[in-house]
């Protein structure tokens, strides 16, 4: 086991009683089919058949989890709390716990690789991240000397790690394979087109993972890297306030709302330029898109609605308003129903995508729903 500061003293558990969860659990067969809904400070993730829109199962963690990452591949639900500085590895086939690593510091992100194997936990205030895999329990690579890493991304075959911390000047490169600190990507001030410190709100990649984009929230710039490369393409200006970027399932869009102004920009990842913008969604809470990469839901807490709109020509297709202020959205993989939290109400929202209506509410979800993930989704973080 390793010595480093990361997982010193590090403990994992392989627990056999299954007594925290229901004597009556079973394996989620496929995994595609449901919706995971997580409760505000609650342990407890409510899982929802997308065929019949109702509870079916509920998975019981030892704590209220501050970040959970759903894993396809591996068929394993990833939680982490911060207090307890502990990751806890739930088997989605048994729904108990697989293993508890407690770690000597809490774990303030997490970041799973496409292959389901390779899990990034990062610390920003020790500027370190460790890679685990997640067949062994091991630690593969601890990586120091970062700069606060708050965001993270994995490349396109996962040869590459990509850094960033909220008041980056760069963008690192770490090599996973060795876990070398490798080239840094520099970010530049668009003002004076200089090195700077940029305070950096979001970190993604397009599904294939040929394109990265850092997000700059004190600039509304956007920085467009080149992830084969290495390298940053262009510096594609904003507007208002942008915190989140949304791309598109088919590597064609990025859909970016402006939580001042309510207008909500859609990108082109070909051109890099912006190919019009819808209004009408001011403080988004999230962005699900629909039907084939074709349509756009944009769930707006201050209106308490759900805007829809074609990202093709970004015409306005509907207006659906919500019975409370809803909090976080997800498509079911098939892309066919919208799910909507609405944690004053303690429901989920279910939108048909077709019809642009709500088709029904379920009520047992938990008390205070604020968060909605499916195994294509990215993750849920507190």
């Amino acid at each position: 086991m390793s010595n480093n500061p990361l997982f010193r003293n590090t403990v994992i558990a392989y627990l056999l009683a299954m007594a925290c969860f229901s004597e009556t659990a079973r394996a989620l067969e496929d995994l595609l089919q449901y919706v995971f809904v997580v409760n505000q400070d609650s342990g407890e993730v409510v899982v929802v058949d997308t065929d019949s829109d109702t509870v079916v199962e509920r998975i019981r963690l030892p704590s209220a989890p501050d970040e959970i990452i759903l894993s396809e591949k591996s068929r394993k639900l990833l939680s982490s709390n911060l207090a307890g500085k502990t990751v806890t590895i739930t088997s989605l086939d048994s729904l108990g716990q697989d293993a508890v690593i407690t770690l000597d510091f809490p774990p303030t992100r997490m970041r799973l690789g496409s292959a389901g194997r390779l899990l990034v936990v990062g610390n920003r205030d020790i500027g370190a991240i460790s890679i685990i895999d997640l067949e062994t329990g091991q630690e593969s690579h601890y990586i120091d000397g970062l700069e606060k890493p708050d965001y993270f991304i994995f490349g396109r075959d996962e040869r590459f790690l990509y850094v960033a911390s909220e008041d980056a000047t760069r963008l690192q490169v770490v090599d996973v394979g060795s876990g070398e600190i490798q080239e840094d990507i520099p970010l530049v001030q668009a003002d004076t087109g200089k090195e700077g410190v940029a305070l950096v709100s979001a970190l993604a990649r397009t599904p294939g993972g040929q394109l990265g984009m850092v997000l700059r929230k004190d600039e509304a710039v956007m920085d467009v890297v080149d992830l084969r490369e290495n390298s940053r393409i262009k510096s594609v200006a904003l507007s208002g306030s942008v915190d989140r970027i949304y791309p598109s399932a088919n590597n064609q869009y990025l859909i970016i709302p402006d939580n001042d102004s309510g207008d909500v920009s859609v990108f082109s990842t070909w051109s890099l330029r912006e190919l019009g913008v819808v209004p009408g969604a001011p403080d988004a809470a999230a962005v699900s898109i629909a039907l084939f990469d074709s349509i756009a839901f944009v769930v707006s807490r201050e209106r308490s609605s759900v805007l829809v709109f074609s990202i093709d020509d970004r015409r306005k297709l509907a207006d659906i308003p919500m019975p409370a202020v809803p909090a976080d959205s997800v498509v079911s993989v098939d892309g066919l129903k919208i799910y909507v939290a609405l944690p004053g109400s303690g429901q989920l929202a279910v939108i048909d995508a077709i019809k642009l209506e709500v088709i029904a509410m379920i009520d047992d979800v938990g008390e205070r729903p604020v968060d909605v993930i499916t195994v294509r989704d990215l993750s849920y973080c507190h």
